[in-house]
């Protein structure tokens, strides 16, 4: 059964990786007033949020679904949202 709880798991990337809301959106390029939206659930993420989620190695299975596994299968480490800089593994 697929899961729709995308509050609840952008709570949990943001206690996974020890972010709060703003330093989160900045690494999204969001503003933190977005993000806060997002994880309150008063607005549904956007495609780019989404899209950007993969990108800091977040498996879009597991955040769209809630099934398998959080970290992405494909993902080598993090890269940082419109930066072009990667760093550490999640």
């Amino acid at each position: 059964m697929v899961d729709f709880d995308f509050s609840g798991r952008i709570k949990a990337i943001l206690k996974d990786l020890g972010l709060n809301q703003t330093a989160f959106a900045s690494k999204m390029n969001l503003s933190q007033g977005v993000v806060s939206e997002f994880a309150s659930g008063a607005r549904l993420p956007s495609k780019e949020f989404i899209f950007g989620l993969s990108k800091l190695g977040i498996s879009l299975d597991w955040f769209l679904t809630g099934v398998g596994d959080y970290t992405s299968t494909f993902s080598l480490g993090f890269y940082e949202v419109g930066t072009g800089k990667t760093g550490r593994g999640l």
